[in-house]
């Protein structure tokens, strides 16, 4: 789902997260990174921080894990 909608929509910045973080999740770390890189250019001030404060989950297992993918997708803290 997330990939169709970054090809309906290219600036749908919030499934572009969810891409890098499934991308991450299912072992495609070289996607991830040239994903997370696109996202950083569509979304400068970007960080894996500012994306924890906004998480509705904050505080829960599935927040620290998106965060953990992120950062390892080249995401700044």
């Amino acid at each position: 789902h997330a990939e169709r909608a970054v090809r309906a929509n290219a600036v749908h910045l919030s499934a572009w997260v969810q891409l890098i973080v499934l991308q991450i999740l299912n072992d495609q770390p070289d996607q991830a990174r040239a994903n997370a890189r696109r996202y950083l250019a569509l979304r400068p001030g970007a960080s894996v921080d500012r994306f924890l404060d906004r998480h509705p989950a904050r505080g829960t297992w599935i927040a620290e894990r998106d965060a953990q993918a992120l950062l390892n997708a080249g995401l700044p803290h």
